[in-house]
């Protein structure tokens, strides 16, 4: 999906430029993120090392070797204390902290303490976490079947 975003001439000065979300644009200078709107009002100061675009109403980011998330008037909602993140989808998202995966809400809370199964429908059941570490480590992860 295509946002939307009249580009100012503020962000002109910046080393790169991206539509995130209608009306919010990720700028770039030296190799670090930040965003505006579309007005040339800086939003979120040029700080993080990996700013993603707007999924729930939230944006991963990354601050050295943590990540969290930030809202659209560039809040740190989430904070930044996870290996690794996923995306946010009704409300909660995945995450990886010190090699243990589960889910948060749009504050950080963790929102479930056993292992959800995520089914696939005519295969196998498979559990949450052996998913996730396959989205967020690229790495395949094959079920055992039950039968």
């Amino acid at each position: 999906m295509a946002h939307e975003c009249v580009m100012p001439k503020a962000s002109e000065e910046y080393d790169s430029r991206e539509c995130i979300s209608d009306g919010l644009i990720k700028v770039a200078q030296n190799g670090k993120y930040g965003m505006m709107d579309d007005r040339g009002i800086v939003i979120a100061p040029l700080m993080f090392d990996e700013m993603g675009v707007f999924y729930d109403g939230v944006a991963r980011v990354q601050y050295k070797d943590r990540f969290g998330f930030i809202n659209h008037q560039g809040l740190l909602v989430v904070p930044l204390k996870y290996d690794d993140v996923g995306f946010f989808k009704n409300g909660t998202a995945l995450v990886r902290r010190d090699d243990e995966y589960f889910m948060v809400d749009g504050q950080g809370q963790r929102v479930l303490d056993e292992t959800p199964v995520m089914p696939i429908p005519d295969t196998v059941d498979v559990p949450a976490v052996d998913l996730a570490y396959e989205l967020l480590s690229g790495e395949p992860v094959i079920p055992e079947p039950s039968y």
